[in-house]
């Protein structure tokens, strides 16, 4: 259960410090670092599949959510029920029947530290966040691009070998982890509109 609200925060701090940003199509890093940056909240709905390398198999999952600089809304629709709601200081995931489990920030040396990294981020600084990844960039097809980032603090590289960004010249559209036993994590975006 920890290992999955684990992967859920890295994931949805991301989503909060980029902040599906209106991206201006980045022909560069230096250029994507600029424009990385939350402006105004973005909602839409999300395929979630999770790959399980031991068993060979693809869970499935889909909802909806709203990503703003300061919180993080997830709804889980299908299979099951489920909200994850992230801030800087807490999460709070909410099962079908009520009930809830938080995570303070204040409590978690590893939730601090993705914050601090998540930071980076949002402040769009090429060489603080040089110095929590490696970093690669490159341009896709159709003016998409391709940001992938190797964590570089061991707690987080221990569990996450890779995070792999996608977007064109307005969102994010996907976001793929991998872990070091070989599961993944990806997440598709679809329907996405600024508030």
């Amino acid at each position: 259960m920890k290992g999955k609200i684990f992967t859920k925060v890295i994931f949805s701090l991301f989503m909060m410090m980029f902040g599906f940003s209106r991206l201006l199509f980045a022909t560069d890093f230096n250029q994507a670092c600029r424009v990385l940056k939350a402006e105004r909240p973005v909602s839409g709905s999300f395929i979630q599949k999770r790959f399980i390398a031991a068993s060979g198999r693809t869970l499935k999952a889909s909802g909806v959510f709203t990503a703003g600089s300061k919180e993080i809304l997830w709804e889980t629709q299908k299979p099951f029920k489920n909200t994850l709601k992230i801030t800087a200081e807490k999460i709070i995931q909410t099962d079908a029947k009520g009930n809830s489990l938080i995570l303070d920030g204040k409590e978690n040396q590893t939730f601090a530290l993705i914050s601090k990294m998540m930071a980076t981020l949002f402040s769009g600084n090429q060489k603080e966040l040089e110095e929590y990844f490696e970093v690669s960039f490159s341009e896709g097809e159709k003016d998409s691009w391709i940001m992938q980032l190797k964590p570089k603090d061991s707690s987080i590289s221990s569990v996450m070998d890779l995070i792999e960004l996608c977007g064109n010249d307005r969102f994010m559209t996907s976001m793929k982890s991998l872990q070091k036993n070989g599961d993944y994590l990806l997440y598709e975006f679809q329907n996405q509109n600024e508030k």
